[in-house]
């Protein structure tokens, strides 16, 4: 009784300081199969991310591993997690990250993964023989990559492939060898010279990388990461250069009503020529939410994703209107450092309007606008795929 009563103060202040610092919670368990049985029976939205067959069971190897446990979970679930954690007291180290990066399961105020990726993952979830669930063979191996790509850079031992960065010759684990286990497993083929950079290409080949536009925003750009971002901003600078001043706006589902869609046309025409509009296919939705970031389509305070309906394309002004009421040229270029037109900010104009036009008090993100070029580029390539330089083509023609 003391244990627990103990360990319940202990990961309630664990818990309060992950959500004051933006950070995942960390819960140390020493009932492993107790745990899991618990959080299987609550039904709870979860899966032990990786390296699935060292997870300590026995209480002796509790404090013996010297690795922690990372767990993707759903949405507004950490609370029921805590109260199970709380119940087995041990020594067994468990993080634990949400779909969304909601306050207290968060990776330095970021999902820890793309949110649509990680949706994914817990949808397809399997046991495969554990007492807990793990990805199933296909999302084990693309979670694992983005994770050596992404998250631990040089850190994790592999070769980058990239001029002048060299990988740690003692890594904390064969990250090689398990990345290549993986791949056996989901039949991708991947040899052992295998680098960073030719895996973020075959990330990139199956639409499981990080987008440019989160790359820019990562709290945590080691050196691959940074090399990474300059070589897809190559790669993607043609295209931008074709939409230098075009910007996107993108309706999101609650303001699916056609009176809405009419209201932010006509407020967004306060400050852009609006060049087209076009409602998403559901192919459209899937590719837009997965391959941008768009402000995040999985908000930290709502369960259920508010994905992309409609999209609104415009044309800059030579002329800029007014700063929105309250803030300077120099507020805005520290809390907005993305954005090349301060005209976009009437997106929050728009949404003030659709939420009193809703009769809706929540702050929710109706509307997502495009920051620059670079965005532009990367959110119209995603919804119109192949089809990109047509489609451009006939914006040039408009009036």
């Amino acid at each position: 009784m003391v244990n627990t009563l103990a360990a319940r103060i202990v990961n309630r202040l664990r818990l309060f300081r992950a959500r004051r610092m933006h950070k995942t919670v960390r819960f140390k368990v020493g009932d492993v199969h107790g745990f899991y049985a618990a959080m299987n029976a609550a039904d709870i939205p979860y899966c032990v991310l990786r390296w699935a067959d060292d997870v300590p069971f026995a209480g002796a190897s509790d404090a013996a591993y010297a690795h922690d446990v990372d767990h993707l979970i759903g949405r507004h679930v950490i609370a029921d997690i805590y109260r199970i954690a709380s119940a087995r007291p041990g020594r067994a180290k468990c993080d634990f990250y949400s779909i969304n990066g909601e306050r207290g399961s968060a990776y330095a105020r970021m999902p820890y993964l793309t949110p649509a990726l990680a949706a994914g993952i817990l949808e397809g979830r399997v046991r495969d023989g554990y007492p807990f669930y793990v990805p199933n063979v296909k999302d084990a191996f693309f979670s694992f990559a983005y994770h050596l790509v992404y998250h631990k850079g040089t850190a994790c031992g592999v070769a980058t492939g990239i001029d002048g960065i060299t990988p740690n010759p003692s890594p904390a684990r064969d990250y090689l060898a398990e990345l290549l286990r993986l791949a056996a497993r989901a039949d991708i083929k991947l040899g052992a010279d295998t680098t960073l950079l030719a895996v973020h290409e075959l990330l990139r080949t199956h639409r499981w990388n990080m987008p440019l536009d989160l790359m820019v925003r990562w709290p945590r750009k080691h050196a691959v990461l940074r090399a990474l971002m300059a070589h897809d901003q190559a790669l993607l600078q043609p295209l931008v250069d074709q939409v230098a001043g075009i910007y996107v706006f993108v309706l999101r589902s609650q303001s699916r009503v056609p009176q809405n869609q009419a209201l932010a046309v006509e407020m967004i025409s306060t400050r852009f020529d609006v060049l087209d509009t076009r409602v998403l296919s559901s192919a459209e939705v899937a590719s837009l939410s997965r391959l941008t970031r768009g402000g995040n389509w999985y908000e930290k305070s709502h369960v259920d994703p508010i994905l992309p309906t409609d999209i609104i394309v415009c044309r800059e002004r030579s002329q800029r209107g007014p700063l929105p009421d309250g803030m300077s040229a120099e507020k805005i270029a520290k809390r907005y450092p993305h954005i090349h037109n301060t005209d976009v900010l009437i997106k929050r104009e728009v949404r003030s309007a659709l939420r009193k036009a809703q009769s809706d008090p929540e702050t929710q993100t109706s509307v997502h606008a495009t920051d620059n070029p670079t965005e532009t580029a990367e959110t119209l390539h995603a919804v119109m795929g192949d089809d990109i330089g047509r489609y451009l083509l006939n914006l040039r023609h408009h009036p």
